[in-house]
């Protein structure tokens, strides 16, 4: 019933608040004892003693004062609880976020994307029913009862005896339930983490789909994932409407015995009214607390099933993780590969035992068939993806040692942002620099163009640029950084001969001073390179220029061209 990990959770000061919160709670039992003898004082008095009205004035002002108390409780109970509930999701989305940072861009090439905004969406907001309900309650359950039984026990030890042998058996009902319910929990969780996986797929999809008139096929699909989620959302509630029924059942009938037993001693004259009449007004509030826990109590285990899943990644081993960056590269590098290898699934090799030098300034390209490593080995270089095995050094120091690598994808990646925001992505810089740069590599003509110039707002996706624009960008943020290691994927694969010309030219200003590598499919850019290096199956198979690799009628580059891969 309780989370170690969920309340490990909670920083010093959302502790700070949650005790806030057990003592409103504490203040509001005390608060509903003051209301039930305030009323047995009235009715005992006006009804039973036939005392005059004037006489039990002071009885009223204690039940105005134990209504307006509660009232008030009860709402700062509600906001402090409401209050942990902020700081802990806070904190926990903060933590997240570190974490996925931590790990690297390449967590996302291997987890289920879907899953893992819905954890960060729903999986978060299902905390509320944790801590604003089932934490107070849970603390509430143990100690008001307790007050109440302290307060019964001087006034009728067979009220008190019937409280306490009743009390057990509301939790060890929950037990019993909740093992029952825990994997229809499960289950329901899951449905929900495919469900939004599938739509987040859709959606990012529906572009493609739309393009290719198959948008209708998904919504079988759809309605079959939704109905997962239905059907295993529906089980759970009968469960929980069981155990309510349940619980109601036996709170009733605890309490109708506390009200037949004091009703018997009542009639016999074993009683005064005024305390048995007080009694049976507290014994509804006693068992309330309790009640409210087997209520709150299936809310919560959706938290608690979130929280493992949250805390499951949070808690990821980051033994292959890259340490922290202590630095940039300012000057045009020497890198070095020394037996580099990777896996992506611990089986299939996508880079085996590479090595190869950069050297300061060098322009080289890398060729090779699909699959034979080419992205994995960016990926590495980028820091994306950690090596298995191997070293990687920049001017004979661990290469994970430097930060700000320049990289310009086929497909760069554009905000919801300005045009300069989008190209200073948040960097230090002046916009004389980038004026400076986008006049340099031909990048202003367009932008200017634009309706607000550079700050003009650009779609998601850059839908408001061409192909050619979007690359012009992608280079003036690379050239904005600090950095003089340049990795390149093919900029102009998909490119018309305008465009391409012209993104050509911004990358010949992007080269100056760098070490760069690029991922080419176009032959000028393998004549322009100085050095061409040949992948295949992982491997370094091929080293050389142009002109000499085109000699070596029988090697890979040579095949490569004769089926014109290039």
């Amino acid at each position: 019933m309780f989370s170690k990990a969920l309340w490990q959770a909670q920083n010093k000061k959302a502790l700070l608040v949650q005790s806030m919160t057990l003592i409103m709670a504490l203040g509001g039992g005390a608060a509903t004892a003051l209301q039930a003898w305030s009323t047995a004082c009235i009715i005992n008095d006006l009804f039973f003693m036939k005392k005059p009205l004037q006489e039990a004035s002071v009885f009223f002002l204690l039940l105005i004062t134990a209504v307006l108390l509660r009232g008030m409780f009860l709402w700062g109970e509600e906001h402090m609880a409401l209050k942990v509930s902020s700081l802990v999701k806070g904190s926990l989305l903060e933590r997240l976020l570190e974490q996925a940072v931590r790990l690297g861009p390449g967590v996302m090439l291997h987890e289920d994307r879907g899953s893992f905004f819905t954890l960060l969406t729903q999986g978060l907001s299902t905390l509320d029913a944790y801590f604003c309900r089932y934490l107070p309650q849970l603390f509430k359950s143990a100690l008001i009862p307790l007050i109440y039984l302290l307060i019964a026990f001087p006034l009728d030890s067979v009220s008190g005896m019937i409280f306490v042998i009743t009390t057990p058996l509301i939790p060890l009902f929950m037990i019993l339930i909740g093992k029952w319910s825990h994997q229809m929990k499960n289950s329901s969780w899951e449905a929900l983490s495919r469900m939004g996986g599938y739509l987040q797929d859709v959606l990012a999809g529906l572009s493609t789909l739309r393009n290719w008139n198959r948008e209708y096929r998904q919504e079988a699909k759809i309605r079959s994932v939704s109905r997962d989620f239905r059907l295993q959302t529906m089980k759970t509630l009968r469960i929980a409407f069981l155990s309510a029924f349940v619980l109601e059942l036996l709170t009733t009938i605890s309490i109708a015995l506390v009200a037949v037993g004091l009703g018997v001693r009542l009639a016999e004259g074993k009683m005064d009214f005024l305390p048995a009449l007080f009694l049976i007004l507290l014994a509804p509030e006693y068992y309330q607390p309790l009640r409210l826990l087997g209520q709150q109590y299936h809310n919560s285990q959706n938290a608690i099933l979130a929280s493992d899943e949250l805390f499951s990644f949070l808690n990821r081993s980051a033994v292959a993780l890259y340490p922290p960056k202590t630095g940039q590269i300012t000057a045009a590098p020497r890198i070095e590969l020394d037996r580099v290898s990777f896996s992506y699934d611990g089986k299939r090799s996508a880079l085996r035992e590479l090595s190869l030098t950069l050297k300061p300034e060098g322009i080289y390209a890398l060729v090779g068939a699909s699959g034979a490593g080419k992205t994995t080995l960016l990926r590495v270089l980028l820091g994306a993806l950690p090596p298995s095995s191997g070293t990687m050094t920049v001017d004979g120091l661990p290469f994970y040692g430097w930060d700000g690598v320049a990289f310009i994808p086929a497909q760069p990646y554009f905000f919801h942002a300005t045009v300069m925001e989008n190209i200073t992505l948040g960097r230090d810089v002046s916009c004389q620099e980038v004026y400076s740069v986008c006049r340099k590599i031909g990048a202003e003509d367009f932008i200017l163009q634009l309706p607000r110039g550079y700050d003009t707002p650009l779609g998601e996706q850059g839908i408001n640029l061409s192909g050619g624009q979007g690359q012009l960008i992608s280079i003036a943020r690379a050239m904005l950084c600090s950095s003089r290691l340049l990795l390149c994927d093919e900029a102009t694969s998909s490119l018309d001969t305008y465009s391409e010309e012209i993104v050509q030219r911004a990358l010949e200003q992007a080269f100056i001073g760098k070490t760069v590598l690029i991922s080419a499919h176009r032959l000028h850019t393998l004549r322009s390179a100085q050095e061409v290096l040949v992948l295949e199956k992982g491997q370094l198979v091929q080293q050389g220029t142009f002109a000499s690799l085109c000699k070596e009628t029988g090697g890979v580059f040579a095949q490569m061209l004769q089926k014109g891969l290039m």
